[in-house]
């Protein structure tokens, strides 16, 4: 897939939405809520489909294509941490996530 900015968003919403097995119905509007519905539709297909090596391959893959300042990391992982608290719950398995796509971005 060619990826655009924001399909690469969408997918890596979805890869924190998901850490911890399950994603609810607050998590999912969260991340749709700015997107037009078939891009969601068509990124979440392709969440669906691969496995965790393949999404977490995906994500290194373009971080560096459209995360290329700190301030657009920064930015991005700020609206990480609004998906965490969607549902109301921080989990330590969400903090520790969100600690590895820092190391990795």
């Amino acid at each position: 897939m060619n990826w655009t900015k924001e399909e690469f968003e969408i997918y890596t919403l979805l890869f924190a939405a998901n850490v911890d097995l399950k994603m609810d119905e607050k998590e999912l509007s969260f991340i749709s809520a700015e997107v037009e519905p078939e891009t969601f539709q068509k990124v979440l297909a392709v969440f669906q489909k691969d496995n965790d090596a393949q999404r977490i391959k995906n994500i290194t893959t373009y971080q560096s294509h459209f995360l290329k300042t700190d301030s657009e990391k920064e930015d991005f992982f700020k609206e990480i941490k609004k998906l965490f608290f969607a549902d109301g719950n921080y989990s330590a398995i969400e903090a520790g996530i969100f600690a590895t796509l820092k190391r990795i971005f």
